[in-house]
């Protein structure tokens, strides 16, 4: 039997037992659709990465594995891009050590990124947290209990090159030494805390449409107060980062370590009723330790 014929014959090997109780997705259902209806010429012409024997022979086991929703293909087959995994909202693809994950809905379900990471056999978890209602976004957290693992999560700029419809993205490795925490946002209940901050100046916020930048402390502790509200102070240090400047911010700080005539940088809220001032220190101050502008 040549190499190609033993090639679909272990394609071939799907049953229709292997099919019951298996959804079918919109997503699959177009994928399939395409596969079948598309002529073996054009696929030819569109694509030199794989001979239209071997296309042929993908056909049935695309087709039958799609109709599950998402399928899950070798990365050796799409040398291409690595991808190894493509759902309603999530496309993964396999970057040497690494799982590049592609997100492609802005409130992506968690059911969904969950399938993922078990179909990929990761030791991960995905957590739905509050957030401020007028946040870009839901993907608000990446972190890992593994001492070592290098986990990176990146804008829609940094992936839509690969994916066009990604809105985020994130790095985690293939074989983590601890679980994975994804952290995803949900809409507050009205007088809900914010697991993660929000700006304080965005429509339907304590703050919304006054423009705190570069006001003093003293002139912005006056507006806050002046709408019944708390104060708090973090620092904005600034360091030197790759590619550029970037800052480090320290967070609760003493009102005793705040000039008055600093500079505000932004205004956040977590919905307590107290505003967190983002404050630029002088240039002349010097920062407090693990803070120096010569650490990156």
């Amino acid at each position: 039997m040549k190499p190609d014929d033993q090639l679909i014959a272990r394609l071939a090997r799907i049953g229709d037992g292997d099919l019951t109780g298996q959804a079918s997705g919109t997503g699959a259902r177009t994928l399939l659709e395409e596969i079948v209806s598309t002529p073996a010429v054009q696929e030819r012409r569109r694509s030199s990465l794989v001979g239209l024997t071997l296309r042929r022979a993908l056909v049935g086991a695309v087709a039958v594995t799609a109709l599950a929703g998402a399928f899950l293909v070798g990365p050796t087959l799409f040398k291409a891009t690595g991808e190894v995994y493509a759902g309603q909202s999530v496309i993964v693809d396999r970057d040497g050590d690494d799982y590049l994950f592609y997100i492609t809905d802005s409130a992506p379900k968690p059911e969904d990124l969950n399938k993922a990471f078990e179909r990929l056999g990761l030791n991960a978890v995905v957590d739905l947290k509050p957030i401020s209602p007028q946040s870009r976004g839901s993907f608000i957290g990446l972190d890992t209990e593994g001492k070592g693992d290098h986990v990176a999560a990146q804008g829609a700029d940094d992936c839509q090159g690969r994916v066009l419809t990604c809105v985020s993205m994130f790095r985690i490795p293939m074989e983590p030494k601890g679980r994975i925490r994804l952290s995803l946002g949900r809409a507050a209940k009205p007088g809900e805390k914010y697991a993660f901050p929000a700006d304080a100046t965005w429509p339907g916020e304590p703050l919304a449409g006054v423009n705190l930048k570069n006001q003093s402390v003293t002139q912005a502790e006056q507006v806050i107060r002046g709408h019944s509200l708390g104060v708090a102070y973090a620092l904005v240090w600034p360091v030197k980062a790759e590619g550029g400047e970037g800052h480090n911010l320290e967070e609760n700080v003493h009102a005793s370590r705040i000039d008055p005539g600093w500079r505000i940088l932004e205004a956040t809220t977590y919905n307590d009723g107290v505003i967190v001032l983002h404050v630029l220190p002088s240039p002349q101050t010097t920062p407090p330790p693990g803070f120096h502008n010569d650490q990156p």
